[in-house]
């Protein structure tokens, strides 16, 4: 039985309706890298969805390693090939 998360027809589209600005992805990735005790942390992303957050966080905080986990085998599949 098929999990709803397990869709890979909400894994496509999910990237496309949550997907913001730059501008404010790249504010986020800062507001969430200000707390970080070092200028490059290591991050975990725990429902890292397809991985926006995590890109966000390689760019713009420059993260010495991004980890995302997702419940979703379908969403990291995503996050596999869009990252």
């Amino acid at each position: 039985m098929e999990r709803a998360h397990d869709d890979a027809r909400l894994a496509g589209v999910y990237q496309a309706g949550n997907e913001m600005p730059e501008a404010s992805l790249r504010a986020w990735a800062e507001l969430i890298g200000s707390f970080a005790p070092q200028p490059h942390p290591t991050v975990l992303e725990v429902g890292a969805g397809t991985g926006m957050f995590c890109a966000a966080m390689a760019r713009w905080r420059r993260a010495s390693l991004v980890v995302g986990i997702d419940l979703s085998l379908s969403m990291l599949a995503q996050a596999r090939r869009r990252v």
